[in-house]
């Protein structure tokens, strides 16, 4: 693990700063979250930065905790075909009836995409002391998100068998021929089955005229006339579908071999207006990164969403306001005995906040935005917990209770877990319930001095599921069922839990400054944290965080040697 430079600077200036005197006594302070509050008519602020990164999840609540996924993986397919493209699906049945290969599968390629997450977030925490036990709080965060991603087409090579529909004039041109002469066949193919059905008929051709295969033969060229003229189109005035497949490519010579075959059958009756080797016109490429882009924008295609692309946003993330009340403190307010405790102590204090969901939330439309905040109200409850052992060492237990309000998101609704690319047409307003967070964090520290400490972390976090609640009905048509798409879809595999553990290292003055050694209280932490293990699709953080803590008298006049903290 590599150190930043300024966790190097906030220790080498913590051990120039280091008196004769440093080892006399413990300071029961340090970085994290602890059951200390301001006394009444003195405030404290922290501020500092925590920076984030991942590039892979773990998988879904069913799959081991070791289970890790490149963050792409929900954008990256091994076939661009049904799965990220639903209205492949009537072309694919199409173009297996035209192949003669029913288990064809429609494929405009693959995709990998490759995303990185990097979060900054630079916290700003005033905390007021109301009473010598009661303090009130407010958090107000700046975030920064950025997503970095790097889609790749057809990385292994080969492609698929599906390109954008030729429009150029000789490729209309084309299909218009193949049209014109199945139908000048067939009218053929017709017209002579009804003069050799005929009494008294002199055609040779006539002669054991085989009906049932020439009935059979006008049933198959009419039905795949019809669907040639689906796929690629009849000409100027009727295109086809926006996909055909690619010239030269196994899919397009099986479709050219049909044409061949039924020449060939054709000119068995004496027909002739069928060439051997027309063919409708193939797609001149396979897509390119260009292509797979204009996909997922262009309304034609039914996704209406944004490029494969990276997101930055920054803005205000979400408000905390909190009330804090300490119920419980061993050391009864004298100050001596926290700078030299002895034994064992306790101190404890529980909070109630609300949430004010500022933050941007989630975006529909936007593949790969990572919000600056929830974007959703919540109720917040804590209880921290110091055990003081002695001189050196203390530990805080903080326990985290986040529970959402219901809210009405527009959102897009998947009919699979995990599809990302979902159509514009499954938008919808729905009611949302988010899943209750519980989070568990241990925090032990040792003292070694009035100056410096080292301190570990460990967190556990757990998400209910979540509660969609909003219905899609898609009326039927052409002979398609009415279809019911429902939001509850998306509480599939929301629950989530991860477990997070860190080191770091705090430089304090707060004794100091209460012995009059100091004439600014302050603490700096840095501590570096990772995901160890999780589930739910949550991101592989590893972070790094400095915070400064800094203490005011806000009422009445200072006095030397208290630090004004309980």
């Amino acid at each position: 693990m590599r150190i930043p430079v300024a966790a190097r600077a906030a220790a080498l200036l913590a051990l120039l700063a280091l008196p004769p005197t440093a080892l006399a006594a413990q300071t029961v302070l340090g970085g994290g979250d602890d059951a200390t509050l301001p006394r009444r008519g003195r405030a404290r602020v922290r501020l500092g930065i925590l920076l984030e990164t991942a590039t892979e999840r773990f998988g879904t609540p069913g799959s081991p905790l070791a289970t890790r996924q490149p963050l792409g993986s929900g954008a990256s397919f091994d076939t661009l075909g049904t799965r990220f493209l639903p209205a492949l699906a009537p072309l694919q049945d199409t173009l297996r009836l035209l192949a003669g290969d029913a288990g064809l599968a429609a494929s405009l390629g693959a995709l990998r995409t490759d995303v990185r997450v990097d979060v900054q977030t630079i916290p700003l925490t005033a905390e007021v002391g109301i009473l010598d036990r009661v303090a009130l709080s407010v958090m107000v965060p700046y975030v920064r998100t950025r997503s970095s991603v790097n889609p790749t087409v057809d990385p292994l090579g080969g492609g698929g068998n599906l390109g954008f529909a030729p429009t150029d004039g000789a490729s209309l041109a084309r299909n218009a021929t193949l049209n014109r002469q199945l139908t000048n066949a067939e009218a053929a193919l017709r017209a002579l089955a009804t003069t050799c059905g005929a009494a008294g008929a002199t055609d040779p051709r006539c002669t054991d005229f085989p009906s049932a295969q020439a009935t059979a033969l006008l049933a198959e060229a009419a039905a795949f006339r019809g669907r040639v003229g689906y796929l690629y189109g009849t000409g100027v005035q009727s295109s086809g579908r926006p996909f055909v497949p690619v010239a030269g490519s196994p899919t397009q010579r099986a479709v050219e071999g049909r044409v061949g075959d039924l020449a060939t059958r054709f000119r068995a009756f004496g027909i002739d207006t069928l060439a051997a080797t027309s063919a409708p016109a193939g797609a001149s490429a396979r897509l390119g990164l260009g292509g797979v882009q204009s996909l997922l924008t262009g309304e034609a295609y039914g996704i209406a969403g944004d490029t494969l692309r990276g997101l930055l946003q920054s803005g205000t993330g979400d408000v905390e306001l909190a009330a804090s009340v300490q119920w419980l403190d061993t050391f009864r307010g004298d100050e001596r005995a926290r700078l030299a405790p002895s034994g064992v102590q306790l101190r404890s204090t529980l909070t109630a906040g609300y949430r004010l969901g500022v933050g941007s939330g989630d975006l529909p439309f936007y593949w790969f935005d990572v919000p600056t905040g929830s974007g959703v109200s919540a109720l917040l409850l804590r209880s921290a917990t110091d055990v003081v052992l002695g001189r050196r060492a203390w530990a805080t237990a903080v326990v985290r209770v986040t529970q959402p309000f219901a809210d009405e998101p527009v959102v897009r609704v998947p009919t699979a877990p995990g599809e990302v690319f979902v159509p514009a047409g499954r938008e919808l307003t729905v009611s949302r319930q988010l899943g209750r967070e519980v989070q568990v964090e241990l925090t032990p520290r040792w003292s070694f001095g009035d100056y410096l400490g080292v301190w570990g972390q460990y967190r556990l976090r757990a998400k209910a599921a979540d509660e969609y609640e909003g219905r899609i009905v898609i009326p039927a048509a052409a002979g398609v069922p009415e279809t019911v798409i429902d939001a509850a879809s998306l509480n599939a595999e929301s629950d989530a839990r991860d477990q997070q553990a860190g080191l770091g290292v705090t430089y304090s003055t707060v004794a100091a400054y209460a012995r009059g050694r100091s004439n600014l209280p302050l603490e700096v932490s840095w501590i570096y944290r990772t995901t160890l293990a999780g589930a739910g699709g949550v991101p592989r953080f590893a972070s790094q965080q400095v915070a400064v803590r800094l203490y005011f008298r806000v009422a009445g006049a200072r006095q030397r040697g208290v630090s004004g903290v309980r």
